[in-house]
């Protein structure tokens, strides 16, 4: 045997290689836990190509950042200044659709 063609990679050393032959693509694992896929575009189907051209997701405000820090809570704080208590985060939105400001809906026009 001798080999085609050497690739480097900059993560480490190569730990396992996974060919699947339906998808005609090139699996590679790294001592650092990083995995490699390897595919020709002209050639491969499906697989890792599905996903090569989508954009990434947009974060959910609710779901990362700031809602992540937890709550404050001031027992002696006037009734005017206390937040509601929503048992799940469905519960908020739902109050969040509901309020035009929040939810940025639009003027309706004269009907």
């Amino acid at each position: 045997l001798q080999p085609v063609r050497t690739i480097a990679f900059p993560t480490g050393s190569v730990v396992c290689t996974l060919w699947h032959p339906k998808i005609n693509q090139l699996m590679v694992g790294t001592s650092t836990g990083v995995t490699h896929a390897m595919y020709d575009p002209r050639q491969s189907n499906g697989g890792v190509m599905r996903s090569v051209g989508k954009a990434a997701k947009k974060a959910d405000i609710t779901a990362v950042g700031i809602n992540e820090v937890g709550h404050v809570y001031a027992p002696h704080a006037l009734p005017m200044f206390k937040e509601e208590k929503f048992a799940t985060t469905s519960k908020m939105k739902r109050k969040d659709r509901a309020d035009p400001v929040k939810s940025k809906r639009p003027e309706l026009g004269p009907v």
